[in-house]
Parts: structure tokens; C-alpha cells; sequence
């Protein structure tokens, strides 16, 4: 993924669609919408960066199914890497 530019938009294009980031693969880019909050931004990006990755190998990561799986990735990421965990608890 480190041959993709990353590049947040101020557009209003990016809030018209309701879209938080977009996957270019044709110019590698990866577009975020840089109007919503900073826990949205990095959900986005682990949610592109998936897209990113399974293009690279091989996949369409495109349609109704593959967008599903990847939200749901990506959130699982996400809640693993910024969500805290509770303390040890007894079992």
C-alpha cells in the first residue's frame, strides 16, 4: 500500500455522496473526507487500506458482499488497535 498517495478532501463532493473515504486504482490514491472526526478518519483508512490490500492481491474488493466483509474488517481493527480493552478481570 505504500505506493498509494493518501489525500484528504475538503470537497463538498466527498459530504454530498455521505462517502468518509474512497480507493482510486486506477491513479493509486486514496481519498478521506477530512470533515468528519478523528475516530472516523481512522476506521476509513484501515476500511480503504483493506480495499488496497486485497487489490493487490488479486481481488475486486468491489460490490454489496465485499463491502460488507470490509466494514466489518475494518472495525474489528479498528476497536483492536483504539478501543481500550478493560482491565484484567477474575474469571
Amino acid at each position: 500500500a505504500a505506493d498509494f498517495n493518501i489525500y484528504h478532501e475538503t470537497t463538498t463532493l466527498m459530504n454530498h455522496v455521505g462517502y468518509t473515504g474512497l480507493t482510486d486504482f486506477t491513479n493509486r490514491a486514496i481519498y478521506l473526507n477530512d470533515r468528519v472526526d478523528r475516530a472516523t478518519k481512522q476506521e476509513t483508512i484501515i476500511h480503504e487500506l483493506l480495499h488496497v490490500l486485497y487489490w493487490k492481491r488479486g481481488y475486486a474488493s468491489t460490490g454489496p458482499i465485499w463491502e460488507q466483509r470490509i466494514i466489518k474488517e475494518a472495525s474489528d481493527i479498528y476497536f483492536a488497535l483504539y478501543v481500550p480493552k478493560p482491565l484484567n478481570q477474575s474469571q
